[in-house]
């Protein structure tokens, strides 16, 4: 993140508040598909960032997991089965 070496300049006082603003458009909810593989789509995803999963079901809460990251995206990796409600709350870290 760009440190604010002017608050005179409003250009740059613009610049630091988007990039602050930007950190808090960073969460959702997903939940994972009946195979083995669970792709979220989220533009603010790069190979940097982490993304930290909490349960939101009862199921979500016995499931094992890692996670990987490209561009725009991350997929998480997980057993497959038939429970359709293992749902997660996601948040991106490092946007």
């Amino acid at each position: 993140m760009q440190a604010l070496t002017n608050p005179n300049d409003p250009r740059s006082v613009q610049t630091v508040v988007n990039n602050i603003v930007r950190q808090f458009d960073n969460v959702g909810s997903v939940t994972l598909t009946t195979g083995t593989t669970t792709v979220v789509k989220n533009n603010k995803v790069n190979p940097n960032s982490f993304v930290g999963l909490t349960a939101n079901t009862a199921n979500a809460q016995t499931v094992t997991f890692w996670i990987t990251y490209s561009t725009g995206q991350f997929t998480i990796n997980h057993a497959a089965s038939a429970l359709a409600d293992r749902t997660f709350r996601y948040v991106i870290h490092g946007v």
